[in-house]
């Protein structure tokens, strides 16, 4: 008799668990977010290419300076330097604005109430896509000279 209220017992809490479990994932909201469109689309990526070019033409207009000037080991040294520059100042700037596009798709889940949020490549099918709102929510606080226009 004991054997069998344990058996009940638990069998009752294996359906308990079981509904848990099941019912876990069904009340999470899943948004997706294109980040391509976002680095194609937002005026801070836009912003963000034009200091690179900008960094990039003042270490040309530098090393052509002083590219007669120096030893060809110098001048080797030089580039070498330069281009280090070069990839630190965008490893910081990747660094930004990637800090940036998170904070603004947190910011928008928040507002839509999502749970997760989610590369749209990695989802097959479903999910709320907020590309569009975050790139709207991006180029509220990022003036461009393209959104000005």
């Amino acid at each position: 008799m004991k054997d069998m209220w344990k058996r009940m017992a638990t069998g009752a809490m294996m359906v308990c668990a079981l509904g848990l479990v099941a019912g876990c994932g069904s009340s999470d909201k899943v948004g997706v977010v294109n980040t391509e469109k976002i680095v194609q689309e937002s005026n801070k990526a836009k912003d963000l290419n034009k200091e690179m070019e900008a960094k990039q033409k003042e270490i040309t207009d530098r090393l052509a300076q002083v590219q007669g000037t120096q030893s060809e080991e110098e001048f080797h040294n030089t580039q070498m330097n330069a281009q280090q520059e070069l990839q630190i100042f965008g490893q910081a700037k990747s660094k930004e604005f990637k800090a940036y596009v998170e904070s603004n798709i947190q910011s928008v889940a928040k507002e839509k109430e999502l749970t997760v949020v989610a590369n749209d490549q990695a989802i097959m099918t479903g999910g709320i896509d907020i590309t569009e709102d975050v790139i709207k929510k991006m180029n509220e606080g990022t003036p461009s000279e393209e959104a000005s226009k």
